[in-house]
């Protein structure tokens, strides 16, 4: 009997192994693709720009798609990192002062094209907080990339912070009045890989890290969305430390 069931684990531990290895391939090749597309696009465009009797203004157009080309490579190694962080390092917490940290991460993603009219608004008071810092950031980063990567590019385009403690813990909100997401989408959206928009923008990781991350800290997070009626995501984190 003992040796049927070390044939069933191993058969079972088997399987298993299998498919973590397909899923490895399958991670190994989008990054692969993902990696190489930006690459590829910014080496073409440096090849015309670098063509004999290219008018200033034609060059001009392809610094500036060269330009998206390095941020979206950024983004997406940036969101790797992130990815292999929230799995390898531990739950650590440190004293955080929530209007400067998210005005922080505001001011870090002014690369971005998108943002140069987009507003920011942090509708709570000062409040600070014990919590996982890396971890905090991975996640605000991404849902506030997130909120300027699909703005609308209205003139009165914005993004809403708001946070405050409650008896579940530090519940957090970042709303925008962007292009929104489809209902049908909203269980789809926290995936590995799954893009929001058909146009490539983003790595297809973060939302997925974001989800990943509150996990990990034992929150829960919801979103609420519709088309050209932008989006809100509410993250609510347990106070530190998570038990």
């Amino acid at each position: 009997m003992s040796q049927n069931l070390s044939t069933e684990t191993l058969q079972r531990e088997n399987a298993q192994l299998k498919s973590d290895i397909k899923e490895l391939e399958q991670f190994v090749h989008t990054v692969s693709h993902d990696l190489k597309a930006p690459l590829h696009s910014m080496m073409g465009l440096i090849g015309l720009a670098n063509h004999p009797g290219t008018p200033p203004e034609t060059v001009k157009e392809y610094l500036f798609h060269i330009n998206k080309s390095v941020v979206q490579l950024n983004t997406f190694v940036q969101d790797l990192i992130n990815y292999t962080r929230n799995i390898s390092m531990d739950i650590s917490g440190e004293k955080i002062q929530m209007t400067q940290f998210v005005n922080d991460i505001f001011q870090n993603l002014g690369y971005l094209v998108e943002a140069e009219n987009l507003r920011l608004e942090v509708e709570s008071p000062n409040l600070d907080v014990m919590g996982d810092y890396v971890r905090l950031k991975m996640i605000l980063n991404n849902l506030i990339s997130n909120a300027i990567f699909y703005s609308s590019g209205a003139k009165d385009a914005f993004v809403k912070v708001s946070f405050e403690n409650t008896a579940e813990g530090l519940k957090v909100k970042v709303a925008d009045n962007g292009i929104g997401i489809d209902e049908q989408y909203h269980h789809q959206i926290f995936k590995m890989f799954y893009r929001i928009s058909s146009d490539g923008t983003g790595s297809g990781l973060g939302l997925y890290i974001v989800k990943e991350a509150v996990d990990k800290l034992k929150g829960k997070i919801s979103v609420e969305s519709s088309p050209g009626k932008g989006a809100a995501f509410t993250v609510i984190l347990p106070f530190f430390p998570p038990q």
